[in-house]
């Protein structure tokens, strides 16, 4: 699960920006994650969130781009 003090921080980020206009967002960092099949690109991106959000299988299941905010 997501740590709390990051989705507290991230809901007022939103707030903010829909009040502003302005995109807060753009002060975190962006992330590229590149590899070969089966090498842990969404293992590495689930650390990083620290919440399991992208689905698991046996076969090839995120074989797409991901934006995730």
């Amino acid at each position: 699960m997501a740590s709390e003090p990051l989705q507290i921080l991230a809901k007022c980020l939103k707030q903010l920006q829909d009040v502003s206009g302005q995109n807060y967002f753009e002060m975190f960092p962006k992330i590229v994650v590149a590899g070969g099949q089966s090498s842990g690109k969404s293992s590495i991106i689930e650390a990083i969130v620290g919440y399991p959000i992208l689905p698991r299988g046996t076969d090839i299941v995120t074989r797409c781009p991901i934006h995730i905010r």
